[in-house]
Formats: structure tokens, sequence, C-alpha cells
């Protein structure tokens, strides 16, 4: 009986001794020190950070760090390596991503050509034998100089299944005869917005636009649950390769009234439930002129269903996306202004009726559901303000891609609380800029294209995104480079130089600006930013750590060594790589 007072008596004096010195017990605590630790834009640097239980626990001095979790706990040297929170992707279309991706083939020139195109897809094809319906991404608009693709040069390829391949910005859909015969599309099909390519004949000629391209996509075999996991996994771990633990997928397809399910959503529940998804995500599902209130309501049940059965903060999709417009290349933004190239024409709204869609508004915010809005030129801009004004309260919604403004908007974005979703790895003159937006706009509005740091002079917030696959791959280092030096990095820029591919340089933004748009702010955009973004104490241990301080060196320079989520090692590099 003495033996065991005089242990309790020992482990009281112990642990008043650890109170009066400050010190603590490991608990599974590890202290990263000895490099540059970024924490979020506008706090110095900390010396020390302390991760414990998936968390961090402390961020300060390195003496701060002993003393909130004890002097022999686990110590990382990050040997003068830069450590900052993991990025967030505004927004991204892992899923239209593809199996066969044109950009991964070689060619001969700086722009392919229709043929080259073709026997890579026969090529594929070949090896895919069982395939039911064939799609694919990745096409240049630009390797079709005299006009666009035409549904014959994929009947050479295949007559018996569906071929099906969307362009490189997802806008575009070249078809064979067999999709458009699927899909009962042909010469007497009505099109008031112009959305489907004719020959002179009035049949369909095999290129097709926006909504339309939704319309025959769901009229083919659909993907399976297990193709569209296939592909989250595979954008799950490229993302963590970049130091990316969240991102925004940015259009899952509700059911329709032919009973169309887009099996995307079905599959991040599948992943969800059985534990694969590593990152955070967030859905938005589409909503068009026509069925937007079925969209709406159908997302709104489904989302109480979720929350009711107890939500993940994983995986979330109280968002809804609208799109007001299309692309300049395709002649299908909506401008204030003639199109250089087509004198008397200014794009068509996808949404013309704006009591309409104030109405879808009104019942998005009616139903605690987000807004995020496709809006590309400087009319279709005004359109989602003027929509978003039947708002009551602001609820973080978004407004994305913005290539065109007019100088009165941007006030307005601050005023009623609206995020700019910006598209960094845009902000350059491309190999095809002359033929393109140039050609489009011409010289003065081309020049004051993509706007970023008029948003911050105002008082916006900006998140930033890639639009994945369109810009691939989606590395948020070459982004934030981009943003501050508004032209491209160097390993894309085809002989160029560094001035040959500037764009609107006024409009750059600082270094912990363009950080502070892929982390904190993009996590913000989704009510994420009380659990990751930054490196605080209480937040989920999300992190990077990167061989090279991208305050000293080009960003696109440095290299993701290691990629933490929720205090885990989602990534390690055994040989770094870049993009």
């Amino acid at each position: 009986m003495r033996k065991k007072t005089l242990s309790i008596f020992f482990l009281y004096v112990c642990a008043a001794l650890m109170l009066l010195t400050g010190s603590r017990t490991c608990d599974a605590a590890t202290i990263y020190s000895g490099g540059l630790i970024y924490t979020k834009a506008g706090s110095a640097p900390a010396e020390a950070v302390v991760v414990q239980n998936d968390k961090f626990s402390y961020a300060g001095s390195l003496e701060g760090a002993f003393q909130a979790a004890g002097e022999d706990c686990e110590r990382v040297d990050l040997k003068g390596r830069m450590m900052l929170p993991s990025f967030f992707e505004a927004h991204a279309h892992p899923n239209m991503a593809s199996l066969l991706d044109l950009r991964d083939f070689p060619y001969e020139g700086d722009v392919p050509t229709p043929e080259e195109y073709v026997a890579h897809i026969r090529a594929y094809l070949e090896t895919h034998p069982n395939t039911q319906a064939l799609r694919g991404t990745g096409w240049n608009a630009a390797a079709f100089p005299d006009a666009l693709p035409d549904k014959e040069l994929l009947d050479q390829v295949s007559t018996e299944i569906p071929i099906f391949i969307r362009s490189f910005d997802q806008h575009y859909a070249w078809v064979n005869s067999k999709a458009l015969e699927m899909s009962g599309i042909n010469k007497d099909t009505p099109d008031p917005l112009d959305q489907i390519k004719r020959g002179e004949n009035g049949e369909p000629g095999g290129t097709l636009l926006d909504e339309i391209t939704l319309l025959v996509d769901s009229a083919l075999p659909p993907m399976s649950v297990e193709e569209h996991m296939e592909l989250i996994l595979k954008f799950q771990d490229m993302a963590h390769s970049l130091g990316v633990t969240g991102y925004m997928s940015a259009m899952v397809l509700p059911p329709n009234d032919r009973g169309h399910r887009d099996y995307q959503y079905a599959a991040y529940r599948e992943l969800l439930a059985e534990g694969k998804l590593s990152m955070y995500v967030r859905l938005a599902f589409l909503a068009m002129p026509e069925t937007y209130e079925n969209a709406i309501g159908w997302a709104a049940k489904e989302a109480a269903a979720y929350e009711t059965d107890g939500a993940s903060d994983l995986l979330g999709f109280r968002l809804i996306k609208f799109y007001m417009d299309g692309t300049i290349l395709g002649q299908s933004a909506y401008l204030l202004e003639d199109y250089a190239s087509r004198p008397g024409f200014r794009g068509n709204p996808l949404w013309p009726d704006v009591a309409g869609l104030r109405d879808a508004f009104r019942l998005c915010d009616e139903n605690g559901l987000r807004i995020h809005i496709h809006a590309v030129g400087d009319a279709g801009v005004k359109l989602a303000l003027d929509g978003l004004e039947a708002v009551k309260k602001p609820n973080r919604h978004a407004i994305t891609h913005l290539e065109l403004l007019d100088p009165a908007d941007f006030a307005r974005f601050r005023d009623m609380g609206v995020v700019a979703t910006i598209n960094p790895y845009w902000f350059c003159k491309s190999v095809v800029w002359d033929d393109s937006e140039l050609k489009q706009l011409g010289l003065d509005r081309s020049e004051q294209m993509l706007p970023a740091k008029s948003f911050y002079d105002v008082g916006v917030k900006v998140a930033a995104g890639s639009d994945y696959p369109v810009s691939t791959p989606p590395n948020p280092l070459a982004g934030i480079e981009m943003a501050v030096t508004r032209t491209l990095i160097a390993p894309w820029r085809a002989g160029r130089t560094a001035e040959d591919c500037t764009l609107n340089l006024p409009e750059a933004i600082s270094m912990e600006q363009a950080l502070d748009a892929f982390t904190l702010t993009a996590a913000y955009a989704y009510d994420l930013d009380a659990i990751t973004g930054s490196i605080e104490a209480e937040k989920s241990a999300d992190f990077v750590i990167l061989e090279g301080n991208i305050f000293e060196t080009a960003p696109s320079e440095a290299k993701v060594l290691e990629t933490w989520f929720r205090g885990d090692q989602v990534f390690r590099a055994e040989q770094p790589r870049t993009f």
C-alpha cells in the first residue's frame, strides 16, 4: 500500500514539474522547422509548426512549439525547404477528362493536323476493341484553319460506334454520323442558338457547341460508375502530386426528363463510402433555362437527405452551375460590342430571359444552394450580376472565367459579395493567339482581357482555378507564376520570348495575392476556410513541402516533394516531377 501511495505521489510531482517548466508530453505531435513556413497572406512566416491529431496545433516560434508539444517530440527539419498550405482547385472538370486525350500525343508541328488527330483516334480504338462509345477530349480548332472539323473525318475511323470528342476548352464536340444518328440530330432539328454547325445542304456537319453537346452526350451509352471512379482517382493522384487537396467539380448533370443520370455523382458517393476520397470535393449540378426548376429541386432534396444522414466534409454538393455564354473562339461568348471578325454580331446569351434567370437564382437562394456562373464575355458577366440582384443575401456565389469586363462591374462584385474565380493559366498570349482572341476581338479589346488586379483594387474576394482539362496539367505553381508575370512559363512558350507571350501586364497581381487565390480564398468560396486553406491552429493539417522558395525563384521551377492531407502523407516524390 505504501509503495502504491509513493508511486501516485511521484506522478503528481512529475505533472507539477511539467506545468512549472511549461513542457508537455508529446501525444503524437510533430514539430516542423528549419525552413520557410508560409501560413497565409498578410501573416509573417512561422518559425515552427506543430502537427497533432491530424491538425495544426500551433504555428509560431520554435520556443512556442516546444512549449506546445514538448521538447522530446518528433522533429522534422525542413532543411531550408518551403512549407505552405496545400492548394485548392476552385474550378475544374475532372470527369470531362478522358482516357483518350489528344493532347497526350506527339505532333510534327506546333499545331496538329486533322490527319494526325484521326490517326491517333483510330489507334486508340484499335487498342480498345470493346468500346461501346468512344469519348475523348483535347482537339484544338486551330488544327482546322478553314472550317470546323466534320463528321466524315471521324466516319473514317468508325460508323459502327458513336464517337464524341470534346475540344480542349470543352465547349465544342466533334462527332461522327453514328453519334448524330443516336441523338436524333438531323437536317430538321431546330437550332435557335446556332449550336449545330451545318453544311451547305443544312445537314449537321459534325461539330456541335455548348448545350447541344450535352444532349448528344446523354444519348450515347453512358460512362459507368466504375469508369467515372477510375477518372476521379486518376485525377486525385495527379492533384496530390501537384500539392492539391481540394477541388470543385464544375458540372455534374442531374437526372433529365429522358431518365439520363450522370453516374459521376454516384461515383463520388461510392468513393466516399469506400473511404477512397482523400481530398475535399464540391460538386456543382447544372441548371439550364428549360429545366432549372427540376434540377434545383432535385439538388436541394439530394443535399438535404445527404446532410440528414450525416454528411462528410470531404464531399458536398450545395452548388448549382449556370452558363451565361460560351467562348470567344467559338463566337458564343456574349459581348457588349460586336465581334471584330463578325460585324453586327455580339453572341447570344444562353439565358436570354433575365426574369427567368432571376427566378432560378431566387430558387437557389430559397433552397440554400450556392450559385456558380460561367461568364466569359463582358455582356455575359453583366447578365450574371443582373441576375444575382434577385438574391436576398450574399452566400459566396461566384462568377468564373471573366475574360472581358465592363469596368463599372468590378465594384458590383464587391457590393454583392460575389467571388471572382479567375483562371491564371490563361493570362498570356498563347501560340494560337493571333488566330483566336486577336482575330475575334481586335487589338484593343484583346489586350484588355482577363483582368485580375482590378478585382483586388476594389476589395473583391478572388479565387483561382484551372478549368481542367482545359488547362492541363492543373499545376498551381504554374498558375501562380502566370498570375504574377502575365506570361507563359518558360517550357510552354514554343520558342517565343516571355515578352512575346505577355498579356495585359498592368493586371498582374502579387505573389501573396496569387497564393491566397489558390489556397485560403479558394477554400472560402466553398465554405471550407474554417477547416483548410491556411496554416493555423485547429485547422486540418493540409500542407505541401516544396524544393525551392517561390518568393526567390520562378514558382513553376519549384518541385512538390510532399503533400499532406489531414495529417497523412498522400504524395511523396521519389524523383520530384515538374509540370
